[in-house]
């Protein structure tokens, strides 16, 4: 069994505080207001080894202040969508993975190896949202953080016959 808690920030690119440019029909406004993303991760894992492989369950969650999110919109007047950076106040997302890997499944220097991941990642504040004149009570807040899918999935076929030659096969949801 493994704990950890981790704290990270990262500052927004000179490309989301500077460059305004046009990609395809889309405007990508620039924010130079936007502050760093503040991050505090935890996880805890329990790991159970065999003599050539092993099973891994994690639970994690991680709190983000100023999580910077890009979003797209139409404005009134402007004919084309415009792509615009924002801080998001606070965002959560926690989640379970179920890792394993295997040596020498059914002939020799054949592993398998895979994962699996559910992720519950939610906006909890968002002072900055600015409702549309049709929906003036909407929220964003209690709704899905963008860009994190809710399921990931992976798995790693590696045959190695050789010192000299390792194939693989690799497939994600």
């Amino acid at each position: 069994m493994t704990g950890s808690v981790g704290r990270a920030v990262r500052f927004p690119t000179v490309g989301e505080l500077y460059s305004t440019i046009q990609v395809g029909a889309i405007f990508q406004s620039a924010n130079p207001n936007l502050k760093p993303e503040d991050v505090t991760s935890s996880e805890l894992s329990a790991e159970y080894m065999t003599a050539k492989g092993k099973v891994r369950v994690s639970l994690f969650e991680e709190h983000v202040k100023d999580a910077i999110i890009a979003q797209t919109a139409t404005y009134p007047g402007i004919a084309t969508p415009t792509s615009f950076t924002q801080n998001v106040d606070k965002t959560r997302q926690r989640g379970v993975e179920l890792a394993f890997q295997q040596q020498d499944v059914l002939v020799r220097g054949l592993e398998l190896s895979g994962s699996y991941t559910f992720v519950d990642a939610k906006i909890v504040e968002n002072s900055s949202y600015v409702a549309q004149a049709e929906t003036p009570w909407a929220t964003s807040e209690g709704k899905r953080r963008p860009y994190i899918p809710i399921q990931r999935a992976k798995m790693v076929d590696s045959y190695s016959p050789d010192d000299g030659w390792t194939y693989n096969l690799v497939g994600r949801f």
